[in-house]
């Protein structure tokens, strides 16, 4: 896997890791997952945090995913 290159802002930081997980689920015989298992519950708290905003019409921390799943939010 090649090291993937992110844009120093956080939101071009997170499209960018969002669209690696999404394209390796998309096609992981092509796109092999860059990230580690860690990564991959920062980006599904992102996702789910992202859902629940939509449902409840207010905003949603990731880290509060997290903690509700009782997985440290460590750097979210």
């Amino acid at each position: 896997c090649e090291e993937l290159k992110y844009d120093d802002d956080e939101v071009g930081w997170y499209r960018a890791l969002l669209e690696n997980f999404a394209l390796s689920i998309l096609s992981p015989d092509v796109n092999k997952l860059c990230s580690s298992g860690r990564e991959n519950l920062k980006n599904m708290a992102v996702i789910e945090s992202a859902y629940l905003s939509a449902r409840t019409a207010m905003p949603e921390e990731p880290g509060r995913i997290l903690q509700m799943a009782q997985i440290e939010p460590t750097d979210i």
